[in-house]
């Protein structure tokens, strides 16, 4: 008897496995992604978004001089690489003589590039430094007095 129902219990179990089911099953989620966001910082401090003027004071022309550093990072977590743009360009110091004459001193900034990143490559990046950079100059002791100034442009995107 005891013989008989173990091969009764083998049985319905070879028969259980030769008909059973079975199913797979994938559990989906999604997360969105935010767009990209970066910030232009002087020395450590970002720069306000919103304001497009700064005024940043240096070292008398007369002497050689430069700025401390400029960084650009971003903040993106897309599933796709970015491309990344900055370029500066930096005008010559000007004054104004006699009221209303203005005059060019001829000293132009140069950029010291420190570091630049033209590619995000996809993933998530938190405060991700893309480009470092200072400007620098030589003096001039032969100036005239005045309030000196150089416009420089900086273009930054991330797309």
């Amino acid at each position: 008897m005891k013989k008989i129902l173990t091969i009764l219990t083998l049985s319905l179990i070879a028969i259980t496995s030769i008909f059973g089911k079975s199913a797979q099953v994938q559990l989906e989620t999604s997360i969105e992604e935010t767009p990209v966001s970066y910030k232009l910082a002087y020395d450590g401090k970002d720069l306000t978004d919103g304001i497009e003027n700064y005024t940043i004071e240096v070292a008398p022309l007369t002497k050689a001089g430069n700025t401390k550093d400029f960084t650009i990072y971003a903040n993106s977590n897309m599933n796709s690489d970015l491309e990344v743009t900055v370029k500066v360009s930096p005008h010559s110091f000007k004054t104004i003589l006699n009221g209303n004459t203005e005059y060019d001193s001829k000293i132009e900034p140069k950029v010291k590039s420190i570091l630049s990143i033209e590619k995000i490559t996809a993933g998530l990046h938190n405060k991700y430094l893309v480009n470092k950079f200072n400007l620098f100059w030589e003096g001039n002791k032969d100036l005239p007095a005045g309030d000196y100034v150089s416009n420089v442009y900086i273009y930054y995107s991330i797309k």
